[in-house]
């Protein structure tokens, strides 16, 4: 529903803040800290208001309005930018479609939902058998 104009006016808006979560784990050693700093960098931003947009990683970025799609999305980017790896993985939570990360550790993989993170006040990351109420096609994500 947006121009091309418009989708590139909004690129250039969140671009720096992007740029921002790079350099702010820039001179981080450890893997899992820069996954936890990445975490906090997103969640400090603003008191977030979970609703759906079309344009999921602008309005969470410019307006604090998201859902769990426009986290992962967010994460992923911010740790893709970071050279971590992360991927969003799609599936259920409890029934509902739902979106997290899945990101790895030292040649392990870990999840990462950061909306239940934000709900626990604290970074989480979960071995696969830690998942309870989360649904995922496992071949897609192996």
């Amino acid at each position: 529903q947006n121009s091309r104009t418009d989708l590139k006016a909004m690129q250039s808006m969140v671009s720096p803040i992007f740029s921002a979560a790079e350099l702010y784990v820039m001179n981080s050693e450890d893997t899992s800290q820069k996954y936890e700093q990445l975490y906090a960098f997103l969640m400090e931003r603003f008191e977030y208001k979970l609703e759906s947009s079309i344009t999921p990683v602008y309005s969470l970025l410019r307006y604090g309005v998201g859902d769990s799609k426009a986290f992962a999305m967010v994460y992923s980017i911010m740790c893709q930018n970071s050279d971590l790896e992360c991927r969003v993985v799609s599936g259920t939570k409890d029934g509902e479609a739902y979106y997290w990360n899945l990101i790895t550790v030292e040649d392990a993989d870990y999840h990462v939902d950061l909306l239940a993170s934000s709900e626990a006040g604290e970074f989480i990351m979960m071995l696969t058998d830690e998942m309870s109420g989360y649904v995922w096609d496992y071949s897609v994500y192996s």
